[in-house]
This record gives C-alpha cells, structure tokens and sequence, in this order.
C-alpha cells in the first residue's frame, strides 16, 4: 500500500526536492527524493519522481526500475505510464515504451501528449499510417496546442500527401517551428521559392535555429546551390543533428563526389532508423550509383520487406536488373510504378528514361524511340528554363566568328605549372571508359567533368573584348594568371597525388584556342565515335541540364549541336597547327588493350597493366556522367551501331551528319 508523506519536515524535503527538480538540479533533486525514500520506500509519488530524475541524469534503467515500482503502487496513474514509456525509449526499448503510452491512453483517452509522444515513436519505427492516426488524436484532444499539428504537417509532406500538409500548415503560428513545417510542405509541393523565403524568415527570427538551417539547406541542395547549402547542413548535422539534416548532407556529399562521407551518414542515420525504408532507398540509390550492387540488393530486400511497392527501392531493383541483363524484369518493374510517386530528387525523370532504356534493350525500337522522346519532353517541362540553349548558341557563334589564328600564343616563362592533358570530344563517345583506363596508369590522374574551363571563359566574357575576342589581347602576365588559377581549381577540384592530369571534358573541344594560349604543352585527345551513334545516344541520356544538354532534348538539336561543336574543334586544330590523338569508340572496345596502349605511349609513358582493370576502379565510387553503370562493366558492345536500328528515325539528320561521318571515316550504312 502507498504511503504518505509523514510530518512536516520530511514534507519540506520533498517539496525542496521537488524545487531543485523544477529548477533543474537533477543530482540535488535526487538526493533529497532519496532521503524521503528511506524513511517511505513505497511512497508512489516520489518513487515517480525520483525515476523521472534518474532517467534525466542519465540512468535510464535506474528510472525505469523506480517508476515501476510507484506503478505497482499507482497501476492507474497515466502520468506514471507516460514517464515510464520516456524512461524506457531513453534505455533504448521502443516496443516498451509504445507498451507504456498505450497504458497511459487507457487510463486517459484524452491525454494529448501520450498521443504526441506515441506518434513520434510509431513514425520513428517507421509505421507511419498510426503514427498520423496518432498525430491526429493528438491535435483533437489540444486543439490549442500547435506542436501536434506542426508534427502532423511534416509526416503528411514526408509521405506523400501534399495537400493535406498544405491544408494544415495554413493554420500554423509564424514561429519557427510553424515555419519550419510550412516550408516542408511547400518544398513537398515543388514551390521551393516558397520554402525557402519561409525558413529564410524562421531563420530571421533564430539564427540558431537547427531545423531551419538544416531545412534551408535542403531546399538549396536541391536548387543546385552546393556552396551556400553545404555550411547549413553541416551545422544543422553537426553534434547528433536531426537524421533528415543527417541524410541531406548525405546527398550533398554524393553530389560533391565525397562518397565515403555520404556512405558513412546514411550508415549512422540508418543505425537510429533501421526500419525507416526512405533512408534505406536512399542509401540503395547511392549504393547502385558506385556499382556496390549487393549492397544495394541488401537494401531493397530490406526496406520492400517493411514497405512492399515503396517507389524509390522499386526503382532501384528495376536499375539492378537492367544491370543483371533482366529487361523485361525491370520493364514490369518500371511499369509497375507511378511516376510522380518518386520523391527522391529526379528519380522521376530518371525512372523515365530507365524505362525507355529497358525497351532498347529488349530490341522494341519504336517503343524505346517513343518513350525517349517523352522522357525528353518530362525533362523540358522539369527543368523549366534550365532547358533553354540560348546562351550555348549565343556563345557557339561567338567562337564561330572568331578567328582562332588570331590566338595569344607569345612564348611563355616557366611557372611550374604542367601542362594538362585534355580529353575532349563529343558527349557519348567513350571519353568515360577511356579515363577510367587512362586513371589506371600510375603516370595519370583524370579530372571528371570539372567545367574549369568554362569558368575561365567566363572571366574573359567579364573583358571589354568579351570572349572568346580577348584572347587575341591576352599578354603574357594575363595568360600566367589564368594558368595558375586553373591550376588553383584543379587542385581544389581534381585528384590529389603524383602523376599528369587528365582534364576530362568532352565539351572543352569548343574551348581549343583557350586551352592553346594557356598551355601550349598541352596533349589532346580526340574521343571519336559514330556521328549517328554519339547523337543517338546524347538523345537518350538524361544528363544534369544546362544550356549546351538542353541541345540534346531532339535528336535534331543534338545532330545540329555535334556539327557546330565539332566544327569548331576541327578549325581551332587546323589553325592551331594541333594533330589530337585520335580514339574510336568502336576501337577502344573491340581492342582496349591494344587502343589504350597507343594512347600512352603516345602520352611517353610506359604501359601499365592496371590500366585494364577499369571497371575494378569503378566500383565504390561516384562517377559524374550518365555512363556509371557501363564502366564498371567489362567492355562490351551492345551500343556500337545502335543507330543502325533507329535509322528511319535518323534519316533525317545526314544532311549535317554526312560529313562528320566521312570524316572520321565511317559508313553511312
């Protein structure tokens, strides 16, 4: 039986210890329950207390054993279930816990915060259709009470359910944590100004304010402004952040090439949250994108087996058997999914694009011509204005008119700067499996798709001669300082360690009298491939957009694209005296060894047989262009001559093909 306090000195001990409690002097609240404890050991109310202090002070099983002891005394005191359940979750046992609110609501159907505090735990453990039930029992039961309805808002954005999100975040106070939620919803919604002016504003008002940074951050990662989002996240992740701020920084990462340190967040995030299936397609996603394809396989097994159909785990297991050989398996896969059910950044659009691919492979051409002509229209109308090449059009017939013969190329002083070597090209014409060769040789280190060059163009644009007219006034201070902040930006940007760089970019063949005037030592490679075949193929990529990508949207654009950069290569080589080495595509993956081997020694240096293991290097890290899952492949051959089978389709384009193709000596049949 319960006792009660005795007297009024053992009454101004409790009540001393209880205002230390309130206080928060835990250890002085402690002592002074102990001491009412041994004179009454069963007295509920304080047995109660002194758990509640000692799961505070860090002995969560100390706690748990003291309040249920006051529960053997008190089974029908709800307050008591309810500490018990925060005593348990802070021992690490959730299932007790949900035990403990579930007693706590039995004793007390209308008690609001056991309804709150159940539903953070359900939406934890990932069972998020209770977790709302909860949410919502718990906003009936304090209408007042804002925080259920701020919670609520934020599991409707997250699992899908727009509208109601944005219905409920209307009636949110304009504090941070209302703004905070407002603004999820509305980045669910895709109106990321919006969201971004919100936690903008909750962030006026605390610029400490954890969740706003970290929710800024993602809006911004999204946007594509790494520089500004990168800071945010990482404070809003720092010292055990929230596990949404957490996996954000994880796509951050990944978007940085920092793949370790993406893997390694996810790995921790999805240790709290194992049953969480979001995290695990997330990470599922990055595990495919390195080729760590059982790891990838492991997580979808995983999270489908919580969440059978969850559309981005889907998706991965569609990506997995294209890899395995399995078309028409992911095809059914593919089909089996609503598109604008994938919320994991463009995974939509990917999705599309996916689908087409599974029907090139499965030989249905028109099907596949089709559907890559949707996933083309879906990335116009994605992209917005992104997909406009005003701007790439606008600087092509720039360079068109400049005469590359007027180049700066004044001898220049020795500065210790090497001269790089460019791999240039046409996009889709092997330059990504050739670097992955090339990186093998412990002579070379490849940059990937660094747009260094455009940068610098971009300076000299800031000229009154405007570019590319500045380079025929460039003095030999000027040039100097353009090498050395290229150098700078390699640095920063490429690989680390010994060895001649690679600067990979096939596009940096429009920039030839550029690359001349900085680095007259500079070696060329020229990545040839089929003119019918590079168009083709640019065509069906879903490349990340920019003016000179939004070229490849038609097969049209792509074709008239190929002719003008090319063009412009080949005038700047025969101005410029520049005999490139030459790559065919289709060379490279009939012979590799032999290809490669011709390239390095043309490069002066000595063959090494690490060179060849080019998919080995692949796996475990993040490649920067479309072709990843190719490379790290074994060479094959699937794509050369894919055009063959769309020829009625690309009929058309050999007026401005044909002579790219007798060029480079192919067959026009």
């Amino acid at each position: 039986m319960a006792q009660q306090p005795a007297g009024s000195a053992l009454q101004s001990i409790l009540n001393a210890a209880v205002a230390a409690h309130q206080a928060g002097d835990v250890a002085t609240a402690v002592s002074g329950y102990r001491r009412v404890l041994a004179a009454m050991p069963k007295h509920a109310p304080t047995l109660h207390l002194m758990g509640v202090a000692l799961t505070q002070s860090g002995d969560a099983e100390g706690g748990v054993r003291s309040i249920k002891s006051a529960i053997k005394l008190a089974p029908r005191d709800p307050v008591f279930h309810f500490n018990l359940a925060n005593a348990e979750r802070a021992a690490g046992r959730d299932s007790r816990a949900l035990a403990a609110l579930e007693a706590a609501i039995a004793r007390k159907p209308d008690y609001a915060e056991a309804h709150l505090n159940r539903a953070n735990l359900l939406e934890r453990t990932g069972r998020v259709e209770e977790a709302e039930r909860a949410y919502r029992a718990a906003t009936q039961y304090a209408l007042d009470w804002p925080l259920p309805r701020i919670n609520l808002t934020l599991l409707l954005a997250r699992t899908g359910k727009v509208a109601a999100a944005l219905e409920l975040a209307a009636s949110l106070p304009r504090n941070g944590a209302g703004l905070n939620a407002s603004g999820v919803a509305l980045r669910a919604a895709g109106r990321l100004e919006e969201a971004e002016a919100a936690f903008r504003t909750a962030l006026s008002q605390n610029a400490a304010d954890r969740d706003a940074r970290g929710n800024l951050g993602a809006v911004l990662l999204e946007g594509g402004a790494l520089d500004e989002a990168e800071p945010l996240l990482e404070s809003a992740a720092a010292d055990g952040g929230s596990v949404e701020a957490r996996a954000n920084l994880a796509r951050l990462y990944f978007k940085r090439s920092r793949t370790r340190d993406a893997l390694a967040l996810l790995d921790a995030v999805i240790a709290e949250r194992p049953t969480d299936p979001a995290l695990l397609a997330q990470r599922a996603v990055l595990r495919e994108m390195i080729s760590d394809e059982a790891g990838a396989q492991a997580d979808v097994d995983a999270g489908l087996a919580l969440k059978p159909g969850h559309p981005e785990l889907t998706y991965v297991a569609a990506l997995l058997r294209l890899r395995q050989g399995a078309a028409e398996a992911a095809l059914d896969l593919l089909d089996s999914l609503d598109p604008d059910s994938l919320t994991e950044g463009t995974l939509a659009l990917q999705a599309a694009f996916e689908r087409a691919r599974a029907l090139d492979r499965l030989n249905r051409t028109e099907d596949a011509l089709a559907a890559f002509t949707e996933a083309n229209r879906r990335a116009q109308s994605v992209h917005g204005a992104a997909a406009d090449p005003a701007s790439n059009t606008a600087l092509l017939d720039r360079l068109a008119a400049f005469d590359p013969a007027r180049t700066a190329l004044a001898p220049l002083p020795e500065d210790g700067i090497e001269d790089p070597v460019f791999l240039i090209g046409f996009p889709r014409s092997g330059t990504t499996l050739l670097d992955r060769m090339l990186d093998g040789h412990g002579g070379l280190k490849v940059m990937e798709e660094e747009p260094i060059l455009d940068g610098l163009a971009a300076r000299l644009a800031e000229r009154p001669e405007g570019y590319p007219e500045a380079l025929a006034v460039l003095n030999v201070e000027d040039r100097l300082a353009l090498r050395r902040q290229y150098a700078d930006w390699a640095e920063a940007k490429g690989p680390q360690g010994p060895g001649r760089l690679i600067d990979k970019l096939p596009l940096n063949a429009i920039h030839v009298p550029l690359i001349r005037s900085l680095f007259p030592r500079a070696r060329f490679i020229l990545a040839l491939r089929h003119p019918m075949d590079s168009v083709l193929s640019c065509f069906m990529q879903n490349f990340h957009m920019n003016a000179a990508m939004a070229n490849y949207l038609t097969l049209d654009g792509a074709a008239r694209h190929y002719d003008r950069v090319m063009g412009l290569c080949q005038a700047a080589c025969t101005a410029l005296e520049i005999a490139p080495i030459r790559v065919r595509y289709e060379d490279l993956i009939d012979d590799p060894e032999d290809v490669a081997g011709k390239v390095i020694g043309a490069l002066g240096l000595e063959w090494d047989e690490a060179v060849l293991d080019h998919a080995g290097r692949a796996k475990g890290r993040r490649i920067n262009t479309p072709s990843y899952a190719q490379v790290s492949e074994p060479v094959y051959k699937r794509a050369a001559g894919r055009w063959q089978r769309y020829e009625a389709a690309l009929k058309p384009l050999e007026p401005v093909l044909a002579p790219w193709i007798d060029r480079w000596g192919y067959s026009a049949g």
